[in-house]
């Protein structure tokens, strides 16, 4: 059967950046926040890969077929152990890769859901999801990572991230919860008008 190419999900993938060129640097230019529609992505916070899945396998195969040479000069020369111990360093490189290759989408990706908050960590295979009430949400920076908390729980996330994403999602993320405490504001100002009649 013929091979399918296989991408993960739009949510995995790194949220772009507009990038200036100073002279030979780059820089990133910051982007006007708008509130997003539900259901569409806040932002995600990922690592930032150093090498892209076809790279990875490139690498795997180069690797493997270096091996697999000495491996065979060795066996014709006349010492069959060093074909075995080859074998076992292209098996153990591929498990190397294959591990970085499944961790190399881990982090977070957020996005409105109605009135919630949906964060959605990943890690490896393991996807966790949780919800937060924007009404009761509250946004705080921490060392190396951003902290949400609410009625429903805290948690941790941009572990994984960079900097500049971390303060992307903060900054998204404090507009989100300045507009639901005027909101929040305002309906428990309508509440006091409505007891005080």
């Amino acid at each position: 059967p013929p091979m399918k190419l296989v991408f993960p999900p739009a949510s995995w993938w790194p949220a772009k950046a507009r990038v200036a060129r100073d002279g030979m640097r780059e820089r990133a230019v910051p982007v006007a926040l708008e509130r997003p529609a539900p259901g569409l992505p806040i932002g995600a916070l990922q690592r930032r890969a150093a090498l892209s899945p076809r790279q990875v396998a490139w690498v795997v195969v180069a690797l493997t077929v270096l091996s697999a040479c000495v491996g065979t000069l060795f066996w014709t020369l006349g010492a069959p152990v060093v074909a075995v111990f080859s074998g076992l360093q292209a098996l153990t490189l591929a498990a190397a890769f294959g591990c970085y290759a499944l961790h190399a989408a881990d982090g977070e990706s957020l996005w409105l859901d109605g009135s919630d908050l949906v964060v959605e960590q990943r890690q490896g295979l393991r996807a966790i999801q949780r919800r937060f009430a924007l009404a009761w949400l509250q946004v705080g920076p921490a060392a190396g990572h951003l902290e949400l908390q609410g009625r429903e729980g805290h948690c941790r996330i941009g572990l994984r991230a960079d900097a500049l994403q971390r303060a992307r999602v903060l900054a998204a993320l404090r507009q989100l919860e300045d507009e639901s405490g005027a909101m929040r504001r305002q309906s428990h100002g309508t509440l006091l008008e409505r007891i005080g009649r």
